[in-house]
């Protein structure tokens, strides 16, 4: 098995795709700078090159040792491009990277949040006011989106500074899952 091209995402990065630990991220799967401000159009276009040449379909006629290596490469690529397609596990990632807290040992949440939460579900409960709900739901998701990038886009920094800077980065994901698993129940409810 071919591990030149392995991938590392949210819950991958303990053990991988192939069971061991993986030393290539997505973005350097998919020949992307590091950040969590990236080009849609450049992740496309690499995405579609690289697909084109490990694609299964492809490599039909190689032989079921070459078939088995095109179809662990496909699978890589198409877990990297989902990772870095979506903002949310894109900032997951990249603060794997960083060597930050991941959701599942650190789910803290500032109390001011929780209680805008409450309130949210609590008007989630009358359909009437889903679509002001979703519209405050997409506007909260946008200025969290903003923290996130500007986190990230930070001067670099000393050790402490950037293990703070993890931590915050860790309370605006758990906020912004928030936000966006209550938006998903809304959909869910039509």
């Amino acid at each position: 098995m071919d591990r030149k091209h392995p991938v590392s995402g949210p819950g991958i990065l303990a053990g991988s795709l192939f069971g061991d630990a993986m030393t290539v991220s997505a973005f350097e799967r998919l020949g992307i700078v590091p950040a969590f401000h990236i080009d849609d159009a450049l992740l496309l276009k690499n995405y579609l090159h690289q697909s084109r040449l490990c694609h299964p379909d492809h490599n039909a006629q190689s032989g079921p040792e070459a078939l088995e290596k095109a179809l662990v490469e496909s699978t890589s690529l198409n877990e990297a491009y989902a990772v870095l397609a979506n903002p949310l596990r894109r900032a997951e990632h990249l603060l794997a990277l960083w060597g930050g807290p991941d959701a599942s040992t650190n789910k803290s949440q500032p109390m001011p949040f929780l209680e805008q939460m409450l309130e949210w579900r609590e008007e989630a409960k009358d359909p009437a006011t889903h679509p002001r709900l979703r519209i405050g739901l997409e506007t909260e998701r946008t200025k969290l989106l903003n923290h996130i990038q500007q986190q990230f886009s930070g001067p670099e920094e000393d050790a402490l500074a950037r293990l703070i800077r993890t931590k915050e980065i860790r309370l605006l994901l758990n906020q912004l899952r928030s936000v966006e698993g209550l938006l998903r129940e809304l959909e869910d409810s039509y």
